[in-house]
């Protein structure tokens, strides 16, 4: 093949470039020229190269090594506004504040249950378009150093226990990073139960177990005076009680007897203003009730028959309670010779003359 060039070139020296100068120069240049051209597209290749590198450096993300963290890289403060557990809640509400401590973002799921049991809270509103709420957990991404705080409304729909004074309500948090997980120890929060306080107020001739308490002719008689059993009461559930008060007037043309049975408290009778009083400081531990009776007589006259005549005009009561935060008060109701409270005797209460 070398020879075969040779041979070549040497015919073409023979037949052309023994004619003329200029054709040697002529090729030579050729050569040179092909030579410099050759170069230059080497320089552009690795030009190319060179930028094609620098172009897929700035592009492409630096692959960070995941932190590995010991604790869960999350503050997370919770706090439930106070809240008095009764028959009308339907919901409970907290505040959080967040913040992430991990340098990489970290998902986290939040739940809350009622007491020990595993049913949770289901949820009422959350504040906060970036936190959603799937299969009963609050859930988010939190970006690296994201903080925040955010409102949730949980829906309240147990009833509590009647034994209880206080419900549980237990909050779990989860978070994983890449391939870490943790789980907060539970946390428990515990909210009052509002106790159920109720007075009542009623005249009596008969006991609803049919045992006579009152004296006199029933329905009244004009010239013979009947005596009547008032009693009030008031039923506690749950609340720590003091300072409770009792009072009402008695009515024209009614006499104050006296007491007759009292299981705590002091009764006491004003006469200067016809009030009764009933007064206690301290509602001792875990009695249910409390009630006082006394006795009042009425002695009619003529201008009073046919008509059904009062006995006690519409008192009042009161009684705080500290557990839940709250003053118990409310109205007792009017009572008069028609006995609306007494099962056996209602409505003989028309005063009769027996004359007639």
């Amino acid at each position: 093949m070398i020879k075969k060039i040779i041979t070549i070139w040497q015919r073409r020296y023979q037949r052309f470039y023994t004619r003329g100068y200029w054709r040697i120069v002529f090729d030579v240049g050729t050569i040179i020229l092909v030579f410099i051209l050759l170069i230059l597209l080497l320089l552009i290749k690795n030009s190319a190269i060179s930028l094609d590198k620098r172009l897929w450096s700035s592009l492409r993300v630096p692959n960070r090594p995941t932190t590995h963290y010991k604790e869960m890289p999350l503050d997370w403060q919770i706090k439930f506004r106070p809240t008095v557990i009764g028959k009308t809640t339907n919901q409970l509400v907290a505040d959080i504040n967040y913040t992430n401590l991990a340098n990489q973002p970290i998902n986290i799921a939040y739940s809350c249950y009622y007491g020990s049991s595993q049913q949770r809270l289901p949820l009422k509103d959350i504040a906060d378009t970036n936190f959603t709420w799937s299969d009963g957990q609050l859930t988010t991404e939190l970006a690296a150093g994201q903080s925040g705080q955010l409102t949730v409304s949980w829906l309240w729909s147990a009833q509590p226990a009647a034994s209880s004074k206080e419900i549980k309500i237990i909050c779990r948090l989860q978070a994983g990073l890449a391939s870490q997980t943790w789980v907060k120890p539970d946390q428990e929060f515990v909210f009052k139960k509002s106790g159920a306080v109720q007075a009542t107020a009623g005249a009596y001739f008969y006991t609803n177990d049919g045992d006579q308490v009152g004296i006199g002719p029933l329905p009244p008689i004009v010239g013979l005076p009947t005596s009547y059993l008032i009693s009030w009461s008031l039923e506690n559930a749950g609340g720590d009680l003091t300072d409770m008060q009792f009072s009402a007037q008695l009515a024209d043309n009614v006499a104050w007897q006296g007491e007759a049975g009292l299981t705590g408290g002091h009764l006491s009778y004003d006469a200067a203003n016809r009030k009764v009083n009933w007064r206690m400081t301290e509602w001792p531990d875990k009695a249910p009730k409390k009630q006082v009776n006394f006795y009042i007589s009425l002695n009619p006259t003529a201008e009073m028959v046919g008509h059904i005549m009062p006995l006690i005009k519409e008192g009042e009561w009161r009684v705080n309670d500290s557990w839940s935060e709250k003053v118990w008060r409310g109205r007792l109701p009017a009572l008069s010779t028609n006995l609306d409270y007494d099962s056996r005797s209602k409505g003989q209460g028309e005063v009769q003359n027996w004359l007639e």
